[in-house]
């Protein structure tokens, strides 16, 4: 039986299976402080070409605390009737510099002590103390965007209230063995809305799963 000892510890040993001959792994999630996820909806007339729909400033009281962003999924739908059938697109672009958060549409306020946890006994989000997550029609703040989008979803309106122009799509996710979106303190992320849509009224719907952790060095995997 071959016994291979971490770095980390002389006793922390890893076993070669004999039987099998394979090493034996459990899975489990990364090094963090705590995991979340948020859903929110707005509905807007005449969303305005190229503004910004959501933001996510990560701004924690830590500096050095990092959110991992896990999961963003994006929905468009008609709410009021249309009087043209036309296309439509959202697109995520990473923002970095962010020194003044974004304005007007709706802030997204999480509550203590549950604050969108997904196990009661972790702590509560970083942004019950800082950064700001906001939906709707919204002003720019101070921050520097990327060139280009991330990614980018997009359907038809159709003109009928209750007709789907984009249904709910992962417009990111981190699958296992890819490096996530990482971000440190003044940086995030915004989905944009492309197209001026004309008449009538649209909702959109965000889900948001991310992760907070320490930044680490030495042994472990330094995000």
């Amino acid at each position: 039986m071959a016994i291979i000892q971490s770095g980390a510890s002389s006793t922390t040993l890893l076993t070669v299976d004999p039987t099998f001959t394979a090493g034996r792994f459990t899975d489990h999630p990364p090094e963090i402080l705590g995991s979340y996820q948020v859903s929110t909806i707005t509905t807007a007339a005449a969303y305005a070409s190229a503004g910004t729909v959501f933001s996510w400033r990560w701004a924690p009281a830590t500096s050095t605390q990092l959110c991992m962003i896990r999961r963003v999924e994006v929905g468009m739908y008609v709410a009021g009737a249309i009087t043209t059938s036309q296309f439509a697109s959202i697109s995520m672009t990473k923002a970095n510099g962010w020194s003044s958060s974004d304005s007007s549409g709706t802030q997204i306020l999480f509550s203590t002590p549950n604050s969108n946890k997904l196990r009661a006994t972790m702590p509560a989000t970083a942004f019950t103390t800082g950064g700001d997550v906001r939906m709707g029609v919204i002003t720019a703040g101070t921050r520097t965007l990327d060139t280009n989008p991330m990614a980018t979803v997009a359907g038809t309106t159709g003109t009928a209230a209750g007709t789907t122009v984009i249904p709910l799509t992962a417009i990111y996710q981190h699958q296992t063995g890819d490096y996530p979106l990482i971000l440190a303190a003044n940086e995030g992320f915004v989905l944009v809305n492309n197209n001026l849509i004309g008449s009538g009224t649209v909702s959109v719907t965000v889900n948001v799963e991310w992760m907070e952790l320490a930044a680490t060095t030495g042994n472990a995997i330094a995000f």
